[in-house]
């Protein structure tokens, strides 16, 4: 589904929504939304006033709390952060695009998955090399 937001558009802060919808809605104040998070009266204040990035610990306790998904609220933060660096063009200036590479599903699975030294470190490597081959039959990757 395609989005309607205008993409030049600041994505809006996830503290923005905290405190102008759902804290008011709640008519609660900060000090006793911070003590149903157990978290500190500064972090609550600096995430609603878009001075701090939400983190996904803070997103885990405010579903909890709201009973909404972690998922939504980071989506908003990410949104918001991947907006800001696009914004950086001097970071990005000094970067090439690489040409694409078609890889094989093998290739792919090698690229990205986890070392297989630090697998066996926390015993799982039995269960994740099993994951990795069903994943590996499940790619489709088109040749263009």
């Amino acid at each position: 589904m395609k989005s309607t937001r205008d993409p030049n558009r600041r994505p809006t802060h996830p503290g923005e929504v905290l405190r102008e919808d759902v804290l008011s809605a709640l008519s609660m104040t900060q000090t006793e939304f911070a003590l149903r998070l157990g978290v500190s009266l500064l972090t609550v204040s600096k995430i609603l006033h878009e001075k701090r990035s939400l983190t996904p610990a803070i997103a885990a306790r405010m579903a909890k709390l709201l009973n909404t998904t972690a998922d939504g609220w980071l989506r908003m933060q990410v949104a918001l952060d991947l907006w800001a660096v696009k914004q950086n063009q001097k970071m990005l200036a000094g970067i090439k695009p690489i040409k694409p590479i078609h890889y094989g599903a093998q290739s792919l699975i090698h690229m990205f998955a986890p070392s297989p030294r630090c697998l066996i470190r926390r015993g799982r490597f039995a269960s994740v090399q099993a994951e990795l081959s069903v994943a590996a039959n499940q790619i489709r990757i088109p040749l263009s």
